[in-house]
């Protein structure tokens, strides 16, 4: 699985080397009523700081393992 972050986060998942149909998970709900990319993305980060938003990202990488395991 492939999470980048920037304006919002995005997400690819392959297997085996083959990249897998769409996956779009940066609108779906992630915690309250924010979606991924208004958790993690760039306004997040300059409006949460550095460190609260490192736990949030260490968060989502946790539920995405769980989410792909």
């Amino acid at each position: 699985m492939v999470l980048t972050l920037g304006t919002g986060a995005g997400t690819a998942l392959f297997r085996d080397g083959e990249l897998m149909p769409h996956l779009e998970l940066a609108h779906h709900p992630v915690a309250k009523d924010k979606t991924y990319d208004e958790y993690i993305g760039n306004a997040a980060r300059e409006k949460a700081g550095k460190k609260r938003w490192s736990r949030r990202v260490e968060k989502i990488i946790g539920i995405l393992a769980t989410l792909v395991n």
